[in-house]
Formats: C-alpha cells, sequence, structure tokens
C-alpha cells in the first residue's frame, strides 16, 4: 500500500486484523521530514524530525542548485564539512582534503570519489565524477571517517552556468574580447574591471572600434561540454542572435568550458548594458550582461596595398562598351629584383618570385615566417585580396604574369581560415579564382591537390585608415581602400550584357560614370571574416547571399564570365547569359 501523494510527500498503508492503519510522510529541501500517524478511527499524531548534516549542492558558476552535469564544478554548502580550509595545489585533483572525502552515488548506485578543489568548514569546490550515470544521486560528505553531511542532486548530460566576474552568477561575466582585424588578432580586451573608489566589479564598455573589426566574447562556464552538437548550442546578445563559434571544454583547468560567441555587427550602434544569454540542449544557463559603448572610438586601419591593380585583361569580348578592358585606371605593373623577388609597382607589396612548392597549411605559414630572401626575414603567407591581387586574367593555368616564375601549383594558399569552419582556408587558384579549400585537400595533408605557398613582405607602410566605408547617405557607399564609389544597393537578376548596359546609363548621387566592375573589384568587397554573407552589412544592409556579375571575361571559355557569390566570398564563373545580380561602380586610384 506504498504510494506517492505529493511532490515529496508518500503515504504508506497497512492492515492489521483487516483495519487500515496510514503513515504519511514529506520531505523538503532543508531535510525535514514530517511523519503523520493515522489510526483506523481516523485519530492522527505529527512527528517532525530534521536529518542531520544536510548539504546542498549548486552550480559553482551560476549556484543554481538541483541539476549537474558530468565534470561540472560544483559547490557544496553545510556545515562542520572540514577541519580546516584548505585547497587542491596539484591536478589530477586530490580526492582527500585535509581529512574531508567526498563520494556521489549515482543512479546506478556506483559510488564514485569526487575531485576536490578547495573544503571549509562550510563550503566544498569540487567536480562531479567522470563517468556518473544520469539521474537521482546523492553526495555524501566524511570528515576524519565520519558522517558529515549529504545531500540530494540530479545529475544530466549537460547543466550550463556561467562564471561572474564577481563569483555571485549573476551581472557581469568571466570573459574576454577578442579583437581581429581581417584575419590578424590585434588583441584581447577584458569586460570587467575593478574599481577601487568603490571596491566593486564594473563593466569595461565594449568598444566595436574600426569596420574591419571583428569581436568575439568569449565566455567561461561549466555544465556544457557534453552538449549533443554545436547547433543544439544558441545564444543571443541584446536580443540579437550569436553566432557560436565554439562550446566545449576549456582545456586548461579542470572541469572548465568555453564558449565563444560572435558579437553581431548589429548591436554598433547600441550603448549600456545588454544580456547574454545561453541556452545548450534546451537548458538555459544564468543570464550575465555587457556593456556597449555609445559610438566608437576609431583607431586607425592598416591596408596593405596601395591601390588595387587592374585585372590585366586586355581582349574585347562583348558587343558593346563597358566591359573590363574598356576601362584602365591602375595597368599592372610587377619590377623584377633581380634577387628572386618581385615588386608591384601599384600595391607596394613584394612577392617572391618562385614559391616553396607543395605543402600544408600549417606548413605554409612555417614556411614564409622562416623564409630569408632577398636580404629579408620579414615574409609572410599573404592574405586572399593580396593574393588574388597578383592573379593576371589575361591568362590562364597559370593565370599569373609571366614575371612570376612558373611552379606548376594548382592552389595558393593564404593566411585566412574559413570564418566559420577553421578546417578550411582560402587559397587562390591557377585558374584565376579563390575560395575557401579542405585543409585536407593538399598531397601532403592526403588529398590529390598541389597547395603551394607563395611569400609576400610588406615594402611599404601601406594604408593607414580612420575608416574603410563611408556611407555617402545618397544611395552610395565610398571604400577607403580603393577609392571605389559603389552603388549601396544590389540590382536585380540580369544577363551579363544587360548588367553592363544597365551600369553604363545608370545615374545615381548626380553622377553618370558608373561602370559594371571587374573581379578585382567585386573580390574587394568580400569580408573573408564574415559569411552568409560575406561583404560589410553596416555598409550594404540586407546583402544577399547571390552571385554577382563582374566585367571580365573566363578568356579560355569566353560565352563565360567572373563572378562573386556573396555567400562565402567564392569567385568563380557563370555562363553569360545566366540571370545575376549586379553592384555598379565608379571611380578608382
Amino acid at each position: 500500500g506504498y504510494r506517492t501523494i505529493g511532490p515529496n510527500s508518500w503515504s504508506l498503508e497497512y492492515k492489521i486484523n483487516n483495519q487500515a492503519w496510514y503513515v504519511n510522510y514529506s520531505v523538503d529541501s532543508t531535510g525535514k521530514y514530517t511523519f503523520e500517524f493515522v489510526d483506523p478511527a481516523g485519530a492522527k499524531r505529527t512527528e517532525i524530525y530534521t536529518r542531520r548534516g544536510v548539504s546542498t549542492g549548486v552550480s559553482a558558476a551560476s549556484y543554481t542548485g538541483g541539476m549537474m552535469a558530468t565534470e561540472s564544478i560544483v559547490s557544496i554548502f553545510g556545515a562542520g564539512m572540514a577541519s580546516a580550509t584548505r585547497s587542491a595545489t596539484v591536478t589530477p585533483l586530490p580526492t582527500d582534503l585535509g581529512g574531508t572525502v567526498v563520494r556521489l552515488i549515482d543512479s546506478a548506485g556506483a559510488s564514485l570519489p569526487v575531485p576536490l578543489f578547495f573544503v571549509s568548514p562550510t563550503q566544498i569546490n569540487c567536480q562531479i565524477p567522470p563517468g556518473a550515470s544520469p539521474g537521482k544521486a546523492t553526495l555524501t560528505i566524511g570528515l576524519n571517517g565520519a558522517l558529515a553531511g549529504f545531500g540530494d542532486v540530479t545529475i544530466d548530460t549537460t547543466a550550463p552556468g556561467l562564471f561572474t566576474a564577481d563569483a555571485s552568477g549573476q551581472g557581469y561575466p568571466a570573459a574576454t574580447i577578442y579583437r581581429y582585424r581581417g584575419s590578424s588578432l590585434v588583441g584581447t580586451e577584458p569586460v570587467t574591471h575593478f574599481d577601487t573608489a568603490t571596491s566593486k566589479v564594473v563593466a569595461s564598455p565594449i568598444d566595436f572600434g574600426s569596420e574591419s573589426d571583428t569581436l568575439f566574447l568569449v565566455l567561461f562556464g561549466t555544465g556544457i561540454r557534453y552538449r549533443s552538437g554545436l547547433n543544439t548550442v544558441t545564444a543571443t546578445i541584446g536580443g540579437t542572435d550569436a553566432q557560436v563559434l565554439y562550446a566545449g571544454a576549456q582545456g586548461s583547468f579542470v572541469g572548465l568550458d568555453q564558449v565563444n560567441l560572435r558579437l553581431p555587427s548589429s548591436l554598433r550602434g547600441r550603448s549600456g548594458d545588454v544580456d547574454v544569454t545561453l541556452m545548450v540542449n534546451g537548458k538555459t544557463a544564468n543570464t550575465v550582461k555587457v556593456n556597449l559603448k555609445g559610438g566608437s572610438t576609431i583607431p586607425a586601419v592598416t591596408w596593405s596595398m596601395l591601390k588595387l591593380p587592374d585585372t590585366g585583361q586586355t581582349g574585347h569580348y562583348g558587343t558593346i562598351f563597358g566591359e573590363d578592358s574598356d576601362y584602365l585606371i591602375n595597368v599592372p605593373a610587377l619590377r623584377n629584383n633581380g634577387d628572386g623577388s618581385l615588386t608591384d609597382n601599384i600595391t607596394g607589396l613584394q612577392w617572391q618570385q618562385g614559391d616553396g612548392g607543395e605543402m600544408t597549411w600549417d606548413g605554409a605559414r612555417s614556411y614564409c615566417d622562416s623564409l630569408v630572401l632577398a636580404g629579408r626575414d620579414d615574409w609572410r603567407l599573404p592574405r586572399m585580396h593580396e593574393s588574388f591581387s597578383i592573379l593576371n586574367h589575361n591568362v590562364v593555368n597559370p593565370a599569373t604574369d609571366a614575371s612570376f616564375s612558373k611552379t606548376g601549383a594548382e592552389y595558393w594558399w593564404t593566411a585566412e581560415p574559413r570564418a566559420d569552419d577553421a578546417t578550411r582556408a582560402w587559397a587562390t587558384n591557377s585558374g584565376g579564382g579563390a575560395g575557401p579549400h579542405p585543409k585536407s585537400e593538399t598531397v601532403s595533408a592526403g588529398g590529390t591537390k598541389k597547395f603551394q605557398a607563395r611569400c609576400v613582405r610588406d615594402a611599404t607602410p601601406g594604408l593607414s585608415l580612420t575608416e574603410i566605408f563611408r556611407d555617402n547617405l545618397n544611395g552610395t557607399v565610398t571604400d577607403a581602400r580603393t577609392s571605389l564609389t559603389w552603388q549601396q544597393a544590389e540590382v536585380a537578376d540580369k544577363a551579363w550584357d544587360e548588367a553592363i548596359r544597365y551600369c553604363e546609363d545608370l545615374v545615381l548621387a548626380g553622377a553618370s560614370d558608373w561602370r559594371l566592375p571587374n573581379i578585382r573589384e567585386m573580390v574587394s568587397l568580400v569580408d573573408s571574416s564574415r559569411v552568409r554573407p560575406s561583404i560589410n552589412t553596416t555598409a550594404f544592409p540586407n546583402a544577399p547571399l547571390a552571385l554577382f556579375w563582374s566585367s571580365t571575361t573566363l578568356v579560355n571559355q569566353t560565352t563565360r564570365s567572373w563572378t562573386v557569390d556573396y555567400t562565402l566570398g567564392i569567385s568563380s564563373y557563370n555562363t553569360k547569359t545566366d540571370k545575376l545580380r549586379l553592384r555598379c561602380v565608379r571611380g578608382g586610384s
């Protein structure tokens, strides 16, 4: 006659001489048991007991109780749990710290020793043991061989909690901002600091900085590592979806997990505190806040190329004026230095004349970093735009100027990984295109294609800019790197000759010298730090994931023209009768 009658409440019925007697009992979170004895006549007697040494377990990050995750960091609160305050000084963590021992009896009945970070009479910090079975479990605390406390917990695969800077489980997170400019890490910045005047942890406002800066928020927590997949981890910052790039073990500290979020560029104009929410496998972590700085202190932006070269295309393949070869702005000009290097008189970059041969992506970076050539040791693997700047779209296989040595390369590695997939890196190819490729495609990594390394160095300081894109507030945007002015809104699908005619006839912002951009100009808009779309969406709002025409013909298949797909930024080619998007351009220097 045993049954449940309510939350944490039960009843036991038993009979003597066919007369029913009852014991009703319940227990609350403080460990108080209430027993009610009922005789056959209905008379009741109540007794109350409080169990000795009850302890409460919570997430050490969020201080949320009840649910714990395997390998997560937890705090246990109680009394008389240690004879003195002690901290672990070694890893693996000890399971006996000054005579205090904690064991977890999991749902499968296994008794597991618990690794200990810290013990004191009133608090223990520890880790849920690896291998603990999900379900109801009990923690027992022993001190010098005697029972000092116990408490009930529930074990699950995930129970996300985020650490906060003031160790309260609320407010500002224990977190860091990583600032990238292109593919280069500019620096790291805290999101909080200690204010000596108030003796409190206060926010360090996040400055979005230059348009070319991409910011990542790195959060630290626990109970996250066993998420079922990265797609089951979602986050918002200020109510805006934030891309989750990593969620898993931090790797250096026991039980500590890390979550990497890309700060949405749409928050650039906001200021003040905004909420950061994280959900893992359908469970929500404690909400934390970051502070955004209104406006931006724009630092200088360095751009390595002085000017954007023309494509080198000289042939005429259309029936109307406006194709690539009809506009000459910066005709390619390479100077042979006679020492195994070439200087690009347009961009100011100095290039290795040959290349280092076939190698892995990691090998290519190391090769260029250690290269000594032409009396210089400051060579590096080029960025995507730099490598694309030496392609010659008047020839193919290889699509490079004759000044460069022919090395049999099919692809040339660049220094930039794909923004959303670190297993892929950007490369230019001997046919004249560019795109992110699996690092495993090259022969040295077990693939079948020849990816090689051609190094570059900065022979000039390049350009120092305070901004890249300027919205002219008249339907146009000017790129300070190239001095090109762009039509801000894209134009609906047209065939290639229709696209040329449209731009030649366009009158916009008081100007009539618009044209269809060449492939080098189209690629200059590709932002390799972004995907879907791979273009600056502050300068070009609502930019579509679509193919766009260039004015450059594929010289060995003249019924096709070069295009850019701004989903990932890949440059390829399409048949000229296809209907694609376009964006007109003017100017340049």
